[in-house]
């Protein structure tokens, strides 16, 4: 498994080469460099990655270094005590407790202060720390990733 630090550049790599030769890449070869992307984080298809809770601001889109910030937005339309805060600590491997007292599948903080907020160097990491598994599988089948039920924004340190 690449570090961190090695999937940030093959990531930057691969947005690079889709800036540069848009019309010049096929399909076939930005799909092979997305699925080598993906299996570098454990993924191994484009349906695994799925980023539709995910909002990126458009500062934070084009930006591969950090330091970056994840928001949580909430769940659909339920409302939740970690709605509109940034997230300080998540560890999926141990059960945790939400603010109100109730039992959580994983261990999850929160601030209403942007500067307590988690640092990340960049998108790939953010997103990579959003999707962490608790290492179980799901009723459904599916990896337990409990971070995910909830929308989140990327967003720029502003330190």
């Amino acid at each position: 498994m690449l570090s961190t630090a090695e999937l940030a550049a093959e990531l930057e790599a691969y947005l690079s080469a889709v800036d540069e030769t848009v019309d010049a890449v096929t399909d076939q070869e930005i799909e092979e460099r997305l699925q080598k992307t993906l299996a570098a984080v454990g993924m191994t298809t484009s349906e695994d990655a799925d980023v539709s809770h995910v909002r990126v601001t458009e500062t934070a889109a084009g930006t591969v270094d950090g330091p970056l910030v994840i928001r949580i937005l909430g769940i659909g339309n339920q409302k939740t005590p970690f709605d509109g805060q940034w997230l300080t600590e998540y560890d999926p491997s141990r059960e945790g407790v939400d603010p109100d007292g109730n039992p959580m599948v994983a261990h999850v903080r929160t601030s209403a202060d942007k500067s307590q907020a988690l640092r990340f160097n960049g998108w790939v990491e953010a997103h990579a720390l959003w999707c962490k598994e608790t290492g179980h599988v799901r009723p459904d089948g599916q990896k337990d990733r409990p971070l995910t039920a909830f929308a989140i924004s990327i967003e720029p340190a502003d330190d």
